[in-house]
């Protein structure tokens, strides 16, 4: 619920246009924390992916799904930013 609303204010504050494809800006969300067991991985994940158009007016539609496998371009996503932070 809270991933898909974070993604639909992020289409409307930010919106992207791709000049070749309609793209309709951010479509995948990843949230991430920090692993208990270093030793076996850094972080964990889950992804939220949308299941339906969200509508602000009806509290129904805040749904999504989550997937806990990352995508490649959402890892890459990741581990950009984490090397901006010097991590």
């Amino acid at each position: 619920k809270i991933g898909e609303i974070i993604k639909i204010a992020c289409k409307e504050q930010f919106p992207v246009n791709h000049p070749c494809y309609d793209y309709p800006g951010v479509d995948i969300l990843v949230f991430t924390t920090p692993s208990k067991d270093l030793k076996k991985s850094h972080l964990k994940n889950a992804v939220v992916m949308s299941n339906g158009e969200l509508k602000w007016t009806d509290p129904a539609t805040w749904t999504a799904m989550i997937d806990r496998s990352p995508c490649g371009t959402g890892t890459c996503a990741v581990m950009t930013s984490l090397w901006a932070k010097g991590k």
